[in-house]
């Protein structure tokens, strides 16, 4: 099963490190899970990202605006469509609320 895990990350805290043992168990498990980081457009690689790909997580960073305009929404839209998730599992309230467009 393909999970996408959307976090916005300013660090590595608790919920990152929840999201990322997470993703390791259904990996081990035989589970596709892919890390979805939003952050800022000139974002660089984050710890945050370092760290999961240091774990052997995919990564896919999500670069829009810090702002939830109907552009931004479509665009994290557009990036999930594209990943094609069977299971979408949102960290936080930034992804629940740019999420809330999807049926």
């Amino acid at each position: 099963m393909r999970i996408l895990h959307l976090i916005h990350s300013e660090g590595v805290y608790g919920a990152e490190l929840i999201l990322l043992y997470l993703a390791r168990e259904q990996q081990r498990r035989g589970h596709e899970p892919l890390v979805g980081s939003i952050r800022d457009p000139r974002t660089d690689q984050t710890p945050f990202e370092a760290l999961a790909q240091s774990w052997g997580l995919p990564v896919v960073p999500i670069r829009i605006a810090p702002r939830p305009t109907p552009a931004v929404v479509r665009s994290l839209l557009r990036t999930v469509r594209e990943v094609a998730p069977d299971v979408l599992h949102s960290h936080g309230y930034k992804p629940n609320i740019l999420l809330g467009p999807l049926p």
